[in-house]
């Protein structure tokens, strides 16, 4: 939704824009909450530099080094922050190999979500950029609405929620 409310309100900054969005959502009814929550998405894995703070956490905690106060966690951010500064590139490897595994795992298990989210007729919770490959594209209300490809053919895309599955049809120009 940040998107569409960027354009109704393009003077907005993103935190408002993201407060706006968080509004909306609160207004959703709760069976649309629920369908929202039951798509179990999967989530994008942590950056390289959030992996060396995990660890670096870890190991605190199993030396009884547990930041008790704000500022205590504050001060350990920072010093991490510099440690990773710090790192060579070499050093930075392990967890760089580590973010580039579960980034594979992560678009192979999107590129599934999203091939059911469009068989259940949801196509408005797929990415923008799988839609465009696959000449989808989806009003505000989430409806499907046709898009012709390069070669003028049109290509329908029939979303029948109710059985759950989309039907896409290609007819000559």
């Amino acid at each position: 939704m940040t998107p569409e409310v960027m354009k109704q309100y393009p003077e907005a900054s993103m935190i408002e824009a993201t407060r706006k969005v968080g509004e909306l959502y609160k207004k959703l009814p709760e069976e649309e909450k629920l369908l929202l929550k039951e798509t179990d998405k999967p989530l994008r894995p942590p950056s390289a530099y959030f992996l060396f703070i995990r660890d670096a956490r870890e190991i605190a905690l199993k030396s009884r080094k547990k930041p008790e106060t704000n500022a205590e966690r504050r001060k350990f951010i920072d010093e991490c922050a510099q440690k990773w500064k710090q790192m060579s590139e070499q050093e930075k490897q392990h967890y760089l190999k580590l973010v580039a595994k579960q980034y594979e795992d992560f678009q192979a298990k999107m590129s599934v979500w999203e091939k059911g989210m469009i068989e259940a007729g949801m196509e408005s919770l797929v990415r923008k950029t799988t839609r465009k490959k696959m000449n989808i594209e989806t009003t505000q209300e989430g409806q499907v609405k046709a898009k012709a490809n390069k070669r003028g053919t049109k290509t329908k895309v029939k979303s029948t929620r109710s059985k759950g599955k989309v039907k896409v049809e290609t007819t000559g120009t």
